[in-house]
């Protein structure tokens, strides 16, 4: 089969960028600078991504903004350039962060060389330049936003496709970044005998989180992908006839969610990376996991302030207290519901609507078990009756010696 992309199509969108760099309408010199900066910053092993929005963000910094040389720059020249990103109001908070971050960098680069990474001062011409974001500053999504668990389970519903239900559940429960999940092969997921493993590799490193909500899901896509038996292919392929069986790309994957929104008829903005949001948000807030374990199952490194980022939606357990202080019980006190069974004869695990194992076609319930048993004691109480009868019993041995089975039955009434 053809190589593997990823997602994202990175490779592409970075041979487009020099070539936008080279047909850009700035001067020479400054062509040939932000393509010297990004081999500078290739062997500081800045990531594709990022080169990419540094080589465009420097050829708007030239084009609108500056509209002279870089080497020409002044500090008023930078000052006026920072005054005009700060007064865009069609620009994000992070927006503009990204703009003076890069032009720091780049004079920083300008100034000292390829050494600039070990440099502690400033050059004169940028050393006015903050960059930080304060936190009261910083976007972040309300608690209004949060998909509930309730919606999640709409969403998984509604999905008609093995391999969609197994997408949104994943997606969910590995809180996952869309291209970690997104660029998995089939040989990046292995299963001991509790459930699935998935080898994730993103942005800060590799790591091995299980599921276990998601892991019938993820069996039944497996049981039918139609390239089950090539390890390289990979787990997300696109379904139609066009592109069939090709790697599924981020705009497949939204274009998923917002069907699967729509059919669910959830009014939220619902995106990829809002999953990540709503699984951090659930598992913390009902203390499913620690601060610590979050770090390793999220992918975020030990020193990641990232979880801060969600105190104003982990703030429940405040308010609780403050209720439980005035004898006010909270519901949501009660034990939850399991996302999944667990089978009692062969121990797999399955999705909890299911009233019977998936594997081995054992009762998953008690209560179903003795519903079952009722049912059958009444119709075993009907059979009785009618293997009483003289008539059902001469249509019953004709039926037998009709089908051929009349020398079987007798064979098994001797034995």
């Amino acid at each position: 089969m053809k190589p593997q992309k990823d997602i994202h199509d990175y490779q592409l969108r970075y041979e487009r960028a020099k070539q936008h760099v080279s047909e850009a309408g700035i001067s020479p010199a400054n062509k040939t600078l932000i393509l010297e900066f990004e081999k500078a910053c290739t062997l500081e092993k800045l990531s594709l991504p990022r080169r990419i929005k540094l080589m465009g963000s420097l050829v708007i910094l030239a084009r609108d903004y500056l509209k002279k040389d870089f080497g020409k720059t002044t500090k008023e020249d930078l000052k006026n350039t920072v005054l005009k990103i700060e007064a865009r109001d069609d620009f994000s908070v992070w927006t503009k962060h990204s703009y003076k971050s890069i032009l720091k960098k780049f004079y920083r680069w300008r100034a000292f060389g390829d050494s600039y990474k070990t440099m502690v001062e400033q050059p004169d011409i940028i050393a006015w330049l903050r960059t930080n974001v304060s936190g009261k500053e910083k976007p972040r999504v309300k608690a209004s936003e949060i998909l509930t668990e309730k919606e999640i389970e709409k969403l998984i519903e509604v999905a008609e496709h093995p391999r969609d239900r197994a997408f949104i559940s994943t997606l969910y429960e590995l809180g996952a970044r869309i291209g970690e999940l997104g660029n998995l092969s089939i040989k990046d997921i292995s299963r001991d005998k509790h459930s699935f493993i998935l080898d994730l590799s993103g942005k800060t490193g590799h790591r091995t989180p299980r599921i276990v909500i998601s892991d019938p899901y993820l069996a039944a896509w497996l049981n039918m992908h139609p390239l089950r038996n090539d390890p390289n292919a990979p787990l997300w392929v696109m379904l139609g006839e066009r592109n069939k069986n090709e790697k599924m790309k981020y705009g497949a994957f939204r274009a998923l969610v917002l069907r699967l929104k729509g059919k669910a008829k959830i009014r939220k903005r619902v995106y990829p990376h809002l999953f990540r949001h709503t699984r951090v948000t659930h598992l913390l807030i009902n203390k499913q996991i620690n601060e610590t374990q979050a770090k390793v199952y999220f992918g975020w490194t030990p020193s990641s302030k990232m979880l801060s980022e969600y105190s104003h939606l982990i703030s429940k357990d405040v308010n609780d207290t403050m209720l439980e202080l005035h004898g006010i019980k909270t519901a949501e006190t009660e034990r939850q519901d399991p996302k999944i069974k667990q089978c009692p004869r062969c121990q797999d695990l399955n999705p909890k609507d299911h009233l019977f194992c998936k594997k081995c076609g054992g009762v998953l319930e008690v209560k179903t078990a003795m519903e079952l048993d009722e049912k059958r004691g009444g119709f075993d109480g009907v059979l009785s009756e009618l293997t009483e009868d003289e008539g059902f019993q001469k249509a019953l041995v004709g039926a037998l010696v009709k089908k051929g089975l009349g020398r079987k039955v007798m064979e098994l009434l001797k034995a």
